[in-house]
């Protein structure tokens, strides 16, 4: 995927509104413990590297709960049942996130200090359980000393001595705990990660993991949105529009249909096909508005295609659109078609001529975009059917594993 104007202050802004949108309890409960985690590796006085890992784990640490847990379940002081939601949330980070290797420790993330492990990211996952279940014990007791208290109670057993030593000096003799609660400490914590030396291609990464989870925690097609991105910024660099232009097309495509996480929070079966969609693109606009310019929101609120595939948004001709509007609404459009599981297949994984969704744009969508696609069509399919192989195999890689691991728990409860 190309290049980005977003920088790092944007891409937190936005991980964080995408994680509240996901689960907002959930959400608040990961941005706590990495706050604890950045000030915990503080005590330590941890290498930077491997503090800068910790913080970044624990905003997802809970990721993989969305889908197998409810939040009551994993709230008691010392729960059991914690293994599937600490390997999906490995696996889930294994696959689609920066963290590479370190994600091993979120497997880890529930297990205890009594069963002795030399496996690499142990010691780090019992970091991250600390600060985990700290949280939990200071959110029930709203008390410091109550929160301690159960947290040493447990060292040696649970936790090592060296982690709750640590953790008794940030809370002690630190702002720790009033930052905690007066909610102060969401802006240190976003200014440390913004502080921390991360590239361009950090920033793609987040956004594609944004895109991934979106698409694995609703039933949006594997490897939708970076096709959707991907068809969006070639065409409109073969339009020949500006950078700044070409930049929101490619965003506005990408980041279409990350709002569907929303939807897990709403009675769905009471909504029409229809409400559902519209609601769905509302609250991608909200996501990206918080980071993104105005431009790119807009964007994804005009690129609704009529619920039943034939025309142009809310009944507007072609000749009432934008040129931004039109690329991102055929390029949004050509992904999810080709993008579905009756246009896949091992052998012919998209059938460029003759496709049905082709035949469709061309009589439905606007003209410019089509005839752009169509005669760049064998290279841009190649590329297209790459995008959608990758989203596929990864998908699938993150069941097989689950499923050969599911058994593996030797170390929590």
């Amino acid at each position: 995927m190309g290049q980005t104007n977003i920088g790092k202050d944007s891409i937190f802004t936005l991980l964080g509104s995408f994680l509240d949108a996901l689960s907002p309890d959930f959400s608040a409960h990961q941005k706590r413990v990495a706050f604890y985690l950045y000030r915990i590796g503080k005590e330590l006085n941890l290498e930077s590297r491997l503090r800068s890992a910790l913080v970044f784990s624990g905003l997802f640490h809970d990721v993989g709960a969305n889908k197998l847990t409810d939040l009551e379940q994993l709230f008691p002081f010392d729960p059991e049942g914690t293994y599937p939601h600490s390997l999906r949330t490995y696996l889930l980070l294994k696959y689609y996130s920066p963290l590479g290797d370190f994600s091993k420790a979120l497997l880890y993330h529930h297990a205890r200090a009594s069963y002795q492990c030399e496996e690499p990211y142990y010691k780090d996952g019992l970091l991250i359980h600390l600060a985990d279940r700290f949280d939990v014990a200071l959110m029930a007791s709203k008390s410091q000393d109550i929160a301690l208290k159960m947290v040493n109670s447990h060292q040696g057993d649970i936790f090592l001595p060296e982690h709750v030593a640590a953790l008794n000096k940030a809370v002690n003799n630190t702002d720790l705990v009033a930052k905690i609660f007066d909610g102060t400490f969401a802006a240190e914590l976003k200014n440390y990660l913004i502080s921390l030396p991360l590239g361009d291609d950090f920033i793609v990464e987040i956004k594609q993991m944004i895109v991934s989870l979106s698409e694995y925690f609703t039933s949006l097609n594997p490897g939708e949105g970076e096709l959707a991105g991907w068809i969006g910024a070639r065409i409109s660099e073969l339009m020949d529009l500006n950078k700044k232009e070409q930049d929101y097309i490619q965003n506005a495509c990408l980041l279409k249909n990350i709002g569907h996480v929303r939807l897990n929070l709403i009675k769905a079966k009471s909504l029409s096909k229809e409400a559902v969609e519209v609601q769905s693109l509302e609250a991608s606009a909200a996501i990206v508005r918080e980071a993104m310019p105005m431009e790119i929101s807009n964007l994804i609120l005009n690129s609704l295609e009529l619920m039943d595939g034939s025309g142009i948004p809310n009944g507007r001709t072609s000749g009432e659109l934008s040129t931004l509007q039109k690329v991102v609404i055929f390029s949004c459009y050509l992904a999810k078609s080709l993008s579905s599981q009756e246009n896949l297949s091992d052998n012919n994984l998209i059938r460029v001529d003759g496709d049905v969704a082709l035949e469709t744009a061309k009589g439905l969508l606007p003209n410019q975009p089509y005839n752009i696609f169509n005669d760049n069509k064998a290279s841009m399919a190649d590329a297209a059917r790459l995008i959608l192989l990758k989203a596929r195999d990864k998908r699938k890689k993150i069941d097989a594993e689950e499923e050969a691991l599911k058994d593996a728990n030797k170390w929590s409860k």
